[in-house]
Order: structure tokens, then sequence, then C-alpha cells
């Protein structure tokens, strides 16, 4: 692989910025990253663009490397680009290219998930199409915030790269502010889920789901067990949801 400076210029130059998920802006970038190398495997020094990065013989071999690679690890994400792509699906892509824990426990939990379906709990999930008309012409964002014992209130991207020692999932025994951030002028409402989902939560008969009908623009929640669990808030005005949006809220097995 290149050195650290040579993959920085050449994502600057090819970085995508005109999408909202992370991982749809890593993704096209990762794409763009091999389009370009395939084209060329020249870097140049942003400040002098008649001086290569690429010193000595071994960088373009490195070059070759990535780009082989880099085309590689994108045909095991190919699965993504598929209009009936499933969530089970796209997240067993992500564990192949990352083989990482956290991609792992993910798809462990998403099958005891599938398991337990056939299990007595009770389905009490509710879907906001079943209860007023889609018009998602506004933008909502959810913002989180952690605390606990010990630990200062910051976002959850703060606290994530803070405490590595829980591979990026969040810990038992904390509190979670979620903060709904619209364009809505003058909303009626805003409507809040809390679905738990995997195993445990299926053996406590606490999936949850239900839409809570409220206005407030907050909320806060408890970590009681792990899983790969979601938020979603609706933003509701004349009798229609406007905007709408979700958060993954993912607990380990570790606590605080």
């Amino acid at each position: 692989m290149p050195g650290g400076l040579i993959q920085s210029v050449l994502c600057d130059e090819v970085f995508v910025s005109e999408y909202d998920r992370l991982d749809e802006i890593f993704y096209y970038t990762m794409i763009n990253i091999k389009d370009r190398l395939e084209k060329t495997v020249e870097v140049y020094n942003p400040t002098d663009p008649e001086i290569s990065l690429l010193s000595a013989k071994n960088h373009y071999d490195k070059m070759n490397n990535w780009l082989s690679r880099l085309s590689d690890k994108l045909e095991k994400l190919s699965v993504l680009e598929n209009d009936d792509c499933t969530y089970k699906e796209a997240v067993a892509a992500w564990e192949e290219f990352f083989k990482h824990d956290f991609w792992t426990e993910l798809t462990e939990s998403l099958c005891e998930y599938a398991s337990i379906q056939k299990s007595g709990f009770m389905d009490t999930e509710e879907y906001i199409e079943d209860l007023v008309p889609i018009n998602d012409c506004y933008n909502v964002d959810i913002r989180c915030q952690v605390e606990a014992k010990g630990i200062r209130k910051q976002f959850l991207s703060m606290f994530l790269e803070a405490y590595p020692q829980f591979y990026r999932l969040i810990s038992h025994g904390m509190k979670l502010h979620f903060e709904a951030v619209t364009d809505v002028p003058n909303p009626d409402a805003i409507w809040w889920k809390v679905r738990n989902v995997g195993e445990i939560a299926e053996r406590k008969n606490e999936i949850r789901g239900q839409i809570e009908k409220k206005w407030w623009n907050y909320k806060t929640e408890d970590t009681m067990f792990g899983g790969p669990h979601f938020v979603e808030c609706y933003v509701i005005k004349n009798g229609e949801c406007v905007a709408m949006q979700w958060i993954q809220v993912h607990i380990g097995e570790a606590s605080i």
C-alpha cells in the first residue's frame, strides 16, 4: 500500500461529497479512486504539480497493488448496487470488506433476530405509512448525545472515537439523548419510534417499535441490553409525515 500522504492527496482529488450518508461517501469515493488509478497511478504534489510523489520504483508497485486490492474489495460490495439488496446482504458485504468484529457481531445479531421471529414474542412494531400519508418534502436530522457516570455529555461520534475499547459499540448503563433538528416550519408534532432488535430484546418481549405520538423534538433512552437497535423520528404537519430519519443505536455487551 502507498504511504498516507499519497493516499490523502488522491482521496482529496476524487472525494465524493454529494451524498448524505457516510457509507455512500466512502463507497463512491473508493470507486472514484479505482477509476482514477486505472487511468494512471501517478500522483503529483498538490503544491507543485510538476513534482511526482512517487519517487521510487517500489512506489509504483505499491500503487498497482492498491488498485488490485481495491478492485477485488469493491467487487465484494457490488451487491450494494442491486435495487433489491437487503439490509442483511449489505451487512454481509461490509463484513467481507472490513473483516472486523463489528460487522461479525451485527451479522450474528441479524441471524438471531431471524431465528427468534419463529418464537412467541409479541410483535408490537408500528409503521408510519399505516398511520398518516407520507409526503417526504422536508429534512430532519437526529443528533445523539451520550452520557454516563464519569463521562460528560458528548456527541455519540466523539464518544466512539474516545473509547475505542468498546469497538465502536455503545455500552450498557448509558443515557442517550436524541434531538430532532428539522427545517419544517412550525411542525404540528414530532413522533418517535424506538425499535429493539436481537435475541435479548425478543426473549424479554421488549422489541418495542410503537410510534409515540408526541410533540417533543427530543427523547432520552437508557442502554439496557445489546443489539443493533434503531430510533426513528417523523415530523408531522397538516396530517402528513413531511420528514423522517433514523439512526442506528448498536449496543454491545460491555458495560461502563
